[in-house]
């Protein structure tokens, strides 16, 4: 009988949704609270809504080295890494936009003004990393803000897994909000609603796919409900992307969240080149692909 034919299930309100992990019908408690503590210390550090989070400080910390913990580290080099491999497709500096379009608060000591927001949009960001003695160290050398949302909620649930995984859970399953990871021998199925599969347009309906050690992610950009719930991703030129949504089924649930910006940051014309780069497959809602130039809002 499979592990998950009764499977225990829990839930609680983490990364600004409810993330359900459920397990095996032998797991233990301290396994769920192992799994939703890793969330939350996640969330605690990398929340750009808590003024006081390792996030905030660091944006507040420009042209300073930063001491900082091993997930921030982590998860910065990561961000960092795609935003210079795509081009700028996946971007971690809009913090300054996203306050410009009050989606995020306004407090990471910006009264100061110390340069105007068309100055600090004009320099061109840069992070370094080092570690000392076991310490690490961050460093940017412009004034715009990191926001983490695009690819946080991921690197989140691989923590969840991994903590998972010390405490002998070997298949889980962990859902986000609609971004979900499943580890182990077990296949999942997921149902989304979609026009296309890797990158061949196919009849619009509701698709089930398939994940196994895989994660996937979902994104979209929908004027509809910005209003009540934004949710802006932006261009290389700091101007909101065209609506759509994409689902992308990756490795690694950091990667998949991420993935899922880079593909609507760049013409649907790339989209085949980019799933056999990062060895994923994109999932479209929509049947007209357009260009994703910069110049569509």
């Amino acid at each position: 009988m499979s592990a998950f034919s009764s499977p225990i299930k829990r839930m609680r309100p983490l990364l600004g949704t409810f993330v359900e992990i459920k397990l095996p019908n032998k797991a233990s408690p301290n396994a769920f609270n192992a799994a939703f503590q890793a969330i939350e210390q996640v969330q605690q550090r990398m929340s750009y809504h808590d003024k006081n989070s390792e996030l905030s400080l660091f944006n507040q910390s420009s042209h300073l080295w930063f001491a900082c913990s091993h997930e921030l580290y982590q998860v910065l080099q990561i961000g960092w890494q795609l935003q210079r491999a795509s081009q700028n497709a996946f971007n971690l500096f809009t913090g300054n936009v996203l306050e410009q379009y009050q989606v995020l608060p306004r407090h990471c000591g910006c009264e100061k003004k110390l340069k105007s927001e068309s100055e600090s949009l004009s320099e061109a960001p840069k992070i370094q990393f080092t570690c000392r003695n076991h310490q690490y160290f961050i460093h940017k050398n412009t004034s715009q803000r990191i926001c983490l949302d695009g690819i946080a909620k991921g690197f989140a649930l691989e923590k969840a897994k991994q903590a998972l995984q010390q405490h002998n859970i070997k298949n889980g399953l962990i859902n986000a909000g609609g971004d979900i990871l499943a580890f182990g021998e077990t296949a999942h199925e997921i149902q989304i609603k979609s026009t296309a599969t890797d990158c061949k347009i196919t009849a619009d309906k509701t698709q089930t796919v398939q994940i196994q050690n895989q994660a996937i992610a979902t994104s979209e950009q929908n004027p509809k409900t910005a209003y009540r719930y934004p949710s802006l991703i932006f261009n290389t030129e700091h101007q909101p992307v065209a609506p759509q949504r994409i689902s992308v089924i990756a490795q690694d649930a950091t990667y998949a969240d991420a993935f899922t910006k880079i593909f609507m940051n760049t013409p649907y014309s790339q989209h085949t080149i980019l799933c056999k780069r990062y060895q994923c497959q994109v999932i479209y809602e929509r049947k007209e692909h357009q260009t994703l130039n910069g110049s569509a809002a």
